[in-house]
């Protein structure tokens, strides 16, 4: 059975963290506590971490949302300014971008958790 492309929308950031050498599960637990501050919030659409195979110290974080309001409504929160402080403790660098998701494309297998 195909699976239909469906244009859900929603808000996506996508944030490149280079992290303290050596820091990556104090960092892991940190986005840990992180994500269930974010879970909590009502235009949360969840969260996913990732690390590049070969820079260790590099993690990619996508989070996603209903709509911009509702990010900047987190980003204000006081949940994210303690979440957000020991993530940075262990940052070196990094980026952020901001999108608009135009569609999503289910797959075959259930997302991991």
């Amino acid at each position: 059975m195909a699976r239909v492309m469906t244009a859900e929308g929603g808000y996506r950031v996508l944030i490149r963290m280079e992290i303290e050498p050596g820091a990556g599960p104090r960092f892991e637990q940190a986005w840990r506590e992180m994500s269930a501050i974010a879970q909590g919030h009502p235009a949360s659409r969840g969260q996913s971490l990732s690390r590049v195979a070969d820079e260790p110290d590099v993690y990619y974080i996508v989070t996603d949302w209903a709509d911009e309001a509702g990010f900047a409504d987190f980003a204000a929160s006081d949940g994210h300014a303690v979440g957000g402080r020991k993530l940075k403790e262990l940052r070196r660098g990094g980026s952020r971008t901001a999108m608009s998701v135009v569609q999503r494309v289910p797959g075959q297998v259930p997302s991991a958790p």
